[in-house]
């Protein structure tokens, strides 16, 4: 590969341009980053764009957090919809159940002392209102924990600053049983 200057950039070239002497630098010896964000090449030094370097890679770490993010609410969602053990069951834990548990914990908070619920089997079971709140403490503790990991893994990945070490975070560890 060929570098020549041209007007107030550089060009590359596979190869030699006749007319034109290329500039004195190894080409293949470059850093991506230099062949990116490169200016020009004085006394075989390269001058690399700083200012375009730096917003280029801000959004390339902005980016790459983002993902990383997406990631953790994706772990989040699944771990808190997985089923819950109660009285022997194993109980849904969909978003709309969880929204059915909270309507059925307004109707117990209201002064009914049992309740019915369907576990995944399509079985009836019956909860007296100290059960089915421990249930859904239960529910609410590991939604807390939870929680709480990917809010942990959310400020060590704001910490990284390059890509490669956002990408390569490893974001299975940390979250509760």
């Amino acid at each position: 590969m060929y570098l020549y200057r041209e007007g107030n950039g550089l060009i590359q070239s596979a190869t030699r341009i006749p007319g034109k002497t290329p500039l004195d630098i190894d080409f293949w010896s470059l850093t991506e980053e230099q062949k990116e964000f490169m200016t020009d090449v004085v006394n075989g030094v390269v001058i690399v764009d700083a200012e375009r370097r730096n917003a280029v890679l801000a959004e390339r770490v902005a980016a790459a957090r983002v993902a990383v993010v997406k990631k953790l609410k994706e772990i989040y969602d699944a771990r808190l919809s997985e089923n819950i053990l109660a009285k022997g069951s194993q109980f849904s834990c969909s978003p709309d159940d969880r929204q059915n548990i909270r309507d059925a914990l307004n109707i117990l908070n209201s002064g009914v002392d049992s309740m019915e619920w369907r576990n995944v089997a399509g079985e009836t079971v019956t909860f007296s209102g100290i059960e089915f709140k421990s249930m859904v403490q239960g529910l609410f503790a590991r939604g807390h924990a939870l929680n709480q990991a990917k809010h942990l893994h959310e400020i060590a990945v704001e910490a990284l600053s390059a890509v490669e070490t956002i990408n390569s975070y490893d974001i299975s560890t940390g979250w509760p049983p």
